[in-house]
């Protein structure tokens, strides 16, 4: 049996390694689509019971998924039933999976050696293909990735031990290529990046010391890997990198660093369950950065701020640097939803009223607290808007590796998890995009923790 998977990954390898770095109009760039064929797809919603999913999460006990037609989610007189029909995906893969068409792609929960290709239905999840790693082994969630097309999908991680604790010290950026075709996931190449060696004129020596996963994405125009990641020292210094990698050699062609904030959003679980970055229409990328509050207790109280890269460029927009250096909060998620606009999901403990100064953490930051939302982020006018419907604020929802956003139609169906004994169970709001209206949508059934929400291409 291994020896008949082995021929058909090679057979796989052999068809699509020669176009593995072409361009297409479905590569993941988060750009929303045009208008779809609404019965062409389906959204997923994935619930769990006894706490919110995460890299930190506790007293989960279950992890669920329920796929609905796209007009259930707009309409306000429906609640969205979990019992008896939504798949528990808890023993087959985790939450923080890549979504890509209508499959979800992981290392394996089950082993940290595997990588797997996944279809998930009301009825359960059926695993496409799995394989084992080769020489470069990712450990579950621990590693970012970008589709260089629709076929080739690049994992990048770091090569650190099982343990979360273990030290960062003399590590490397690993990456893995792998085809994709109807049954088959198969490696295509591997190897490691010499970071190092192109850091060396920002620091003694270049880092040597990296973040567990990053962020990654794909620039189409001039078929570039982008990398963004930091320095995991002991000695480091504030800021992050960012290297542009040649997406057919995966050679680095060069390395900027960013100094006017503290770090990327996501340094240590890539984008398998959260978007930390986004392209808009003219191929700028916007990259979700964090700033430690002044006096803060610890090191996740931080307030937000968008970093550019422009289109073509190799290195930050030094120009912009977008919600500035204000106490706005911590930016969580942030994704294109068209027209100039990005959602904004963001935590901010003393609007909710779980605090009075954000520099103290107890009770007020943390992803069981209610203590987060949405903002509507306009790009040219570098203006912030709290996300309302009929004039009152969104009520503040928990969950801080969540994404409930999902852009479908110049729609942007945006889930709150709020606290179920004041404000009921969990519910969509729909946001046009041309218009800035704002309609009440669909809720959960009580009883659940709303962790994301995705739009997915029917089999």
């Amino acid at each position: 049996m291994k020896t008949i998977k082995y021929l058909a990954a090679m057979a796989a390898v052999l068809t699509l390694g020669a176009g593995v770095t072409s361009c297409s109009d479905d590569d993941d760039d988060n750009v929303p689509a045009p208008v779809a064929n609404k019965g062409d797809y389906h959204f997923d919603l994935l619930v769990s019971v006894g706490g919110t999913t995460g890299m930190s999460s506790t007293g989960v006990t279950a992890t669920l998924v329920r796929s609905v037609d796209i007009d259930a989610l707009s309409n306000p007189d429906t609640t969205i039933s979990m019992k008896g029909i939504g798949a528990d995906i808890t023993a087959d893969i985790n939450s923080e999976a890549i979504i890509k068409g209508a499959y979800y792609y992981e290392a394996s929960p089950l082993k940290n050696t595997w990588y797997g290709k996944y279809q998930v239905s009301n009825t359960g999840v059926n695993n496409v293909t799995r394989y084992e790693f080769a020489t470069n082994t990712f450990l579950t969630r621990q590693y970012t990735h970008a589709w260089t097309s629709d076929n080739s999908l690049v994992i990048l991680g770091a090569n650190r031990s099982v343990s979360r604790k273990s030290k960062y010290a003399d590590n490397t950026i690993m990456w893995t290529r792998l085809a994709d075709s109807e049954n088959i996931l198969a490696i295509v190449d591997e190897g490691t990046l010499d970071l190092t060696e192109a850091t060396k004129s920002f620091r003694e020596g270049g880092v040597t010391a990296f973040c567990t996963s990053g962020l990654a994405t794909y620039r189409k125009a001039d078929n570039t890997i982008i990398y963004a990641f930091t320095d995991a020292g002991t000695d480091a210094e504030a800021g992050f990198y960012i290297a542009f990698i040649d997406a057919k050699t995966m050679e680095v062609k060069h390395v900027c660093r960013e100094t006017r904030v503290d770090e990327m959003a996501g340094t240590a679980y890539g984008e398998l369950q959260q978007d930390k970055m986004f392209f808009d229409e003219n191929g700028d990328l916007y990259i979700a950065c964090g700033t430690k509050i002044p006096n803060a207790e610890k090191d996740a109280q931080q307030y937000g701020s968008l970093v550019r890269v422009k289109n073509g460029e190799y290195t930050t927009d030094q120009t912009y640097l977008g919600l500035g250096k204000v106490d706005n909060g911590k930016i969580l998620t942030a994704e294109y939803i068209g027209n100039g606009k990005c959602a904004l999901y963001v935590t901010n403990p003393v609007k909710a009223g779980l605090i009075s100064d954000m520099t103290v953490y107890d009770n007020g930051w943390g992803q069981n607290a209610f203590n987060s939302y949405y903002y509507i982020y306009d790009i040219a006018s570098d203006k912030f808007t709290e996300l309302t419907y009929n004039g009152e604020t969104l009520p503040a929802s928990c969950g801080s590796f969540t994404d409930r956003v999902a852009v479908f139609n110049n729609k942007a169906y945006l889930g709150v998890n709020p606290d179920e004994a004041k404000y009921g169970s969990p519910r969509i709001y729909v946001y046009d995009v041309n218009t800035g209206a704002v309609s009440l949508g669909a809720r959960i059934e009580g009883g659940y923790y709303f962790n994301r929400l995705s739009v997915v291409k029917n089999k």
